[in-house]
């Protein structure tokens, strides 16, 4: 045993100590511990010919505890389409003197119909296949697509590798039978003579044997409708020790890659149309004896095909109703078989051990990470002790932290085997300071700030205070350091921003929240015509309940309407002068009219009411064509209980605005209407995300430029890229790919006040196509200082 002792003398990061609740002593990997490798792009398949190419895969002898494969098929784009036809399709890795198949999947059938969803994406676990995607690796991809011309498919094959800790590592890969078809009933050419027993030589240094098979059965129009559509026992022999299964997929009517034509939907003997195959996976640890010989036998329930074409007793619509394969209802029956050894050993491992204090006294709950080839997490107990109990050997260096204290990270420690590494880590106290400040209202500078409103500092253990009757807040006794705080309000859009303490300095800060119309004490100038009224819902007449608080807009809020009808609700005027996004209208609606009948649509007016234009939600109307709103799009039928509805307000940026919500009902027509409630209106102005006030001065925070990691990632197929500047700038962010070609400017040198931002990407291109799972990079480009960082899409 060794024994350390790590104080600040070592590497300390002075920055707030993470907090997390996490159960004892889990070990899981870190973001930065997954690899993702781009491999084929989109691809286009047809007539059969197979794609070969090589790839560089993870370097080294590093063992993962996943490795995923992310296979996307897609349709051509016009004047191209999907092949027809349910096709198979194989991955193989290709080395010098032998291939392994990794994994086989069959296309779609029939999916020329407008309701495809355009692509499909499998995940596929390859984990056991690790030892042969290692540096440069030879990737053939083929799919029989006897299909030419501007059709096929289009193929897109992405890997991931997580690094969490292992138990097992699979160092080896051998081949057992492998065919690409084996005919199936034919006493002429008997499967058994392709399938003959094997004796093998196991590999000495395993300590666990897998043996997996890819079988797929394929024919129709034979006997017993073999081998597609019949159900047959396959055994594996191991040693005398026998294991079976049903070669069936009868769960093809689940697939998320529909709908399809034909026959799809029907059970098969190994796959479905439009699906991975799901290999067989037998542990043979305890049949085969590391170091030995072992036989191995595989072995399919016995059949005799009467429908083939050498039968000489065969009689057409007798013995069946076809004695030839014609390829159309008729195909010879078969199975296509690919399996292989997979061989599993323990990786030398060691120990970690040790106490976290802050020199004086034991702190529980701290988080530690061991970092290096692997990554482990545990949190000490409530004797400060911490145990990473199998560590795999090599190199480490670990990171406490805890609330309250700074971050130490020790020097690397050399993990050896069978050996235990005991540390102690001392974490100095940070200084403390305070944080207070004021919530407002961010349009309205009469009205009086806002008392009751929560403010929280996110992913601490600081308790959540409420500001008082003058809107005050404040958090004493603080560690130093960067929170992201949150203030919340029951009647105003919440905020989130960053608010650096610092030692010496208790900075007064002020949160201006985006407010929200609620019509629980009064209107706010909204005029309704007709039966647009305000006040509490009633079954009756609509919704039970209004969506925040009691009262709401709607038509007869106690009532049916009764057609024919055409009755406006219009809203004051809002002017749009911040000088950057997002300007738009949100609200929230319930609504029950008459289907493409009856229904309601928003306007926008910029000249004071004189004139309006029909404004699209994102994601535009539901339901295309409404009779009673002049044959235009608008939302008729059923909301089934309060939706959400968004308006992209920014090309009337710098104007002022009014907004209508018109409903109309055809004659003869009743139902109970349309009801509005929780509506805002942002960018009326600028708005600091936070701002601090010092002698009466007023600058604006964060102090420099940031461009922050997005949220998710990897993500799919909308993530969020936030960034701070610390005054008002033109700022370009734009999306590349890992080829450093430009995919999508997200803005160009548009005018920013100083803040924090956030921007969405979806996953498209210039023109709005979706672009293909990778990996992205974003910049920012703000004056003078620019940043890029890394995302991964994954479809």
């Amino acid at each position: 045993m060794t024994t350390r002792k790590i104080s600040t003398n070592f590497l300390i990061f002075l920055m707030l100590g993470l907090f997390a609740l996490l159960p004892a002593i889990p070990v899981k990997a870190q973001l930065s511990d997954t690899v993702y490798v781009n491999t084929f792009d989109e691809d286009f398949y047809n007539w059969a010919t197979p794609h070969v190419q090589t790839f560089l895969f993870p370097v080294g002898n590093r063992f993962y505890s996943e490795v995923n494969m992310y296979y996307t098929i897609g349709c051509p784009s016009y004047p191209g389409d999907c092949d027809p036809w349910d096709r198979l399709g194989y991955l193989w890795v290709v080395q010098d003197t032998v291939n392994y198949e990794i994994a086989r999947i069959i296309t779609p059938y029939d999916i020329t119909g407008g309701n495809y969803p355009g692509e499909c994406t499998w995940k596929i676990d390859v984990t056991a296949y690790q030892s042969v995607l290692r540096d440069s690796v030879v990737l053939r991809n083929y799919i029989e697509s006897w299909i030419g011309g501007d059709d096929g498919w289009l193929i897109t094959i992405d890997f991931e590798f997580i690094a969490e800790s292992i138990r097992l590592a699979p160092y080896k890969v051998t081949n057992l039978w492998q065919s690409t078809w084996m005919p199936f009933g034919d006493p002429e050419d008997p499967i058994e003579s392709r399938l003959a027993p094997l004796h093998v030589d196991i590999d000495a240094e395993a300590d666990s044997i897998l043996l997996r098979v890819i079988t797929t059965g394929h024919g129709q129009g034979n006997t017993d409708n073999a081998a597609e559509f019949s159900r047959r026992e396959h055994s594996i022999s191991i040693n005398g020790n026998t294991l079976s299964h049903y070669l069936w997929r009868s769960d093809c009517d689940q697939n998320p890659c529909s709908p399809q034509g034909g026959t799809w939907l029907y059970p098969r003997a190994g796959w479905c149309p439009g699906d991975r195959v799901i290999p067989w996976s037998l542990d043979a640890t305890n049949y085969a004896t590391p170091g030995q010989t072992a036989v191995i036998d595989y072995d399919i329930e016995p059949y005799e095909n009467l429908c083939r074409p050498g039968n000489p007793d065969c009689e057409p619509g007798v013995t069946c109703p076809d004695c030839d394969y014609n390829y159309n209802g008729h195909t010879p029956p078969g199975y296509v078989v690919q399996s292989h050894l997979i061989y599993y050993k323990i990786p030398p491992m060691g120990q970690i051990e040790g106490v976290v204090t802050d020199g004086e006294n034991v702190l529980a709950a701290a988080l530690v990470r061991a970092e290096g080839d692997y990554s482990y997490v545990t949190l000490t107990d409530d004797n400060g002790a911490f145990v990473i109990p199998e560590v795999i050997v090599g190199e480490y260096r670990l990171t406490a932290s805890i609330f309250g204290f700074q971050i130490v990270s020790t020097d690397l420690i050399e993990v050896v085997e069978d050996h235990v590494e005991n540390i102690e880590i001392i974490l100095p106290p940070l200084p403390l300071s305070a944080l207070s400040g004021t919530v407002k209202d961010a349009y309205d500078h009469n009205i009086p700030p806002l008392d009751g409103a929560e403010i929280m500092l996110l992913d601490t253990p600081v308790e959540p205070t409420i500001s008082d009757q003058e809107g005050r807040f404040s958090f004493l006794d603080l560690p130093i350091g960067t929170y992201r705080a949150r203030a919340t309000h029951p009647n105003y859009l919440p905020l989130e921003a960053e608010v650096e303490v610092m030692e010496g300095e208790e900075l007064e800060t002020i949160f201006r929240l985006i407010p929200i119309y609620t019509f629980e004490e009064h209107d706010h100038g909204f005029q309704g015509q007709g039966e647009w009224e305000s006040g509490v819902p009633t079954s009756s007449g609509g919704p039970d309940q209004a969506y925040h608080g009691q009262r709401c807009w709607g038509t007869d809020l106690d009532d049916v309407y009764e057609g024919p009808i055409s009755i406006y609700l219009t809203t004051p005027e809002y002017d749009l002068d911040a000088s950057a996004p997002p300007y738009e209208l949100s609200f929230y609606q319930w609504y029950q009219a008459v289907q493409t009948w009856d229904g309601g649509q928003v306007h926008i007016s910029v000249d004071h009411g004189e004139t309006w234009s029909l404004i699209d939600p994102v994601g535009g109307y539901p339901s295309p064509v409404v009779v009673a709103l002049g044959i235009t799009p608008g939302y008729s039928d059923h909301s089934d209980g309060w939706q959400f509805a968004r308006f992209d307000l920014s090309d009337f940026a710098g104007q002022s605005a009014m907004f209508r919500f018109w409903f109309g009902g055809a004659e003869d027509q009743s139902d109970l209407g349309w009801f509005i409630d929780h509506v805002t209106v942002q960018g009326q102005n600028d708005i600091p995300s936070v701002s601090i006030e010092e002698d009466g001065q007023v600058v604006v925070s964060p102090a420099q430029y940031r461009l922050f990691q997005n949220h998710p990632n990897p993500f799919n197929p909308t993530t969020v890229i936030r960034f701070s500047i610390p005054e008002s700038n033109t700022v370009a962010v734009t999306i590349y790919d890992a080829t450093g070609r430009l995919v999508k400017t997200l803005i160009e040198d548009k005018m920013y006040p100083a803040g924090t931002h956030s921007l969405q990407w979806n996953g498209t291109g210039q023109n709005n196509e979706s672009v293909v799972s990778g990996v992205y990079f974003y910049r920012l480009e703000a004056g003078n200082f620019a940043q890029a960082k890394r995302m991964t899409l994954l479809k």
